[in-house]
């Protein structure tokens, strides 16, 4: 569904909202204090219990053109090799500078995805089963 946020039938924000199939590993992701050569990523874990949920450092920044998402990021950056945990009911933030890799952006609409990946043992179970599952997630934002 989406969720839309009106004032005098002038629709002022509309904001889909992710499905439970849509978001496995409960996870939303927003940026705060965006500028062009940069911003803040913000990961909120809505408490869907997993075991551990982990991300790596790569991230992506895509802007809107011609009706369709294109990545701005070179193919060939290089990240660190790291996990970092995700904590079940939690907020994570990252501090994304873009203009170390691509540059500072010109304005338009924009958005950052990044991928995490949960581990869980289904209940009644024996042994060593774990259920796996990976979530990309997106969040959407203009630089001005």
């Amino acid at each position: 569904g989406t969720l839309t946020l009106t004032q005098e039938e002038d629709s002022l924000l509309s904001i889909p909202f992710p499905t439970e199939t849509e978001r496995p590993l409960g996870i939303t992701l927003h940026v705060e204090n965006v500028t062009r050569s940069g911003a803040t990523l913000v990961c909120t874990q809505d408490g869907t219990p997993w075991d551990s949920i982990i991300t790596g450092s790569p991230w992506n920044l895509e802007r809107y053109e011609d009706g369709e998402w294109v990545s701005v990021m070179p193919e060939s950056t290089a990240w660190t090799t790291i996990a970092y945990g995700v904590n079940q009911g939690m907020t994570t933030t990252w501090n994304l500078n873009w203009n170390l890799i691509v540059g500072s952006q010109v304005p338009g609409q924009y958005r950052v995805s990044k991928t995490f990946r949960g581990e869980r043992r289904p209940p009644f179970t024996l042994g060593l089963e774990k259920e796996t599952t990976e979530q990309t997630c997106y969040a959407e934002f203009t630089i001005e």
